[in-house]
């Protein structure tokens, strides 16, 4: 029994894929996944109408499309490590994080909007004040004297000296801490990069090692797998041979294990075979054994009764004891075996190849088309059973055994 077909497109949809990502090639009689070659087909071999399949469908066997899809990915993990490994060694290969300095701190107050703003507020001030002192003056008719510039010019200098005093070094302070603040974001922003790099570098050194050891993982079990296979095979092999053995005929490894069993099925284990055979071969020497001893008792009596009859006779017989060949097929035994019967006044029965035929039935083995399998073994007991030419060339029309040339059937 073979192993079971599958349908590729039904395999690959029940490991995850679309069939937007399975498409055929007919010019080269392959199936391509995501646009890559996945399995070949023989659409001749495989869409036989013995196996009940669909005409113009594929089919593969499941340890045919395992191995595919192992071969697939694997291949497809393998293009990722070297993608992954070249953006690591560009990454590696860049130049080494140099923390970039910002430049010095520096201040100019008339280029700073929030002094210059309050500069023009000062100014403000200073009008206003000076104004308000004038009208004083003019309220007490001074407004023309010396006094009225010296309160203008106090004026104007302690609003500008505010300015300068409190308001700029603030302004001063806040903007080196907005320096201060922005060198320290710079400085975490580099490091930030820096440490999102290696970062980068480690994860893809994970992922490299994750696809190369699912890439082992696959090579592991394509290494069992083979190494399974090859002991089931190992193990078809060994079960052909000792069937052989056991049952004496030559059976063929097979992948179903009932199968193989079925190559013997009805047959008896071959020492079963041997001890029928050694039985009938026992049966037949007691047989022969108790006919010589027949033969011998007749040709004794026989002889006394001619050496009373006629002591010429008597003596013919004697040498005929002595010169007693024991090989039935020995012609002159043949012959006197007929004078026997014919001095028998009792009408001794001859053996026939029908009564014979009773004990090579017993030796015969047959095959599940009732052939005989051990004819050479029937051919030899049938030779050493003694009976005349004519009594064997039956027995071997009997059992199929093609007579020698010359021979006549006997009938």
């Amino acid at each position: 029994m073979a192993e079971q077909l599958y349908g590729i497109r039904k395999y690959l949809r029940d490991n995850g894929y679309g069939d937007d990502d399975i498409t055929y090639d007919m010019n080269s009689r392959t199936v391509q996944l995501k646009g890559k070659d996945f399995y070949k087909t023989n659409p001749q071999a495989q869409t036989n109408a013995d196996y009940g399949l669909q005409q113009g469908s594929t089919y593969a066997t499941q340890s045919e499309l395992a191995k595919a899809l192992r071969d697939y990915r694997g291949t497809d993990r393998s293009n990722q490590v070297d993608s992954t490994v070249n953006s690591m060694t560009q990454n590696v290969n860049n130049k080494p994080f140099v923390y970039q300095k910002p430049a010095e701190w520096s201040f100019n107050k008339d280029s700073n909007p929030l002094y210059q703003n309050a500069v023009n507020s000062a100014r403000a001030n200073i009008t206003t004040g000076q104004n308000n002192s004038l009208a004083n003056l003019r309220s007490k008719g001074q407004a023309n004297s010396s006094l009225s510039e010296t309160l203008a010019q106090q004026i104007s200098a302690r609003e500008l000296g505010k300015v300068e005093s409190d308001i700029l070094p603030q302004i001063m302070q806040q903007d080196y801490q907005r320096y201060r603040d922005g060198v320290e974001n710079d400085y975490r922003g580099q490091v930030f990069n820096y440490q999102a790099g290696q970062d980068q570098i480690r994860n893809q050194s994970a992922l490299a090692q994750l696809l190369n050891g699912l890439n082992q993982n696959d090579a592991d079990n394509a290494y069992r797998e083979d190494v399974l296979a090859n002991q089931q095979k190992n193990e078809r092999i060994g079960l052909a041979q000792w069937l052989s053995q056991t049952y004496g005929v030559d059976a063929q490894p097979k992948y179903d294990t009932q199968v193989a069993f079925n190559q013997v099925a009805g047959m008896k284990p071959f020492n079963a075979q041997q001890f029928d055979w050694q039985k009938a071969i026992s049966d037949r020497d007691y047989s022969r054994g108790v006919l010589e001893s027949d033969r011998s008792y007749d040709l004794q009596r026989l002889g006394q009764q001619a050496n009373i009859a006629n002591m010429g006779q008597d003596n013919a017989y004697k040498w005929a004891t002595l010169g007693w060949n024991k090989d039935p097929n020995n012609p002159d035994n043949l012959y006197k075996n007929a004078q026997i019967g014919a001095l028998n006044n009792k009408g001794q029965k001859v053996a026939t190849a029908e009564d014979y035929a009773g004990y090579v039935d017993k030796a015969v083995i047959r095959d599940d088309e009732h052939k005989i399998t051990n004819l050479n073994d029937v051919k030899s007991m049938i030779l050493s059973s003694g009976l005349s030419d004519s009594e064997i060339s039956k027995l071997y029309l009997r059992y199929g055994i093609p007579l020698p040339k010359g021979a006549t059937s006997g009938n």
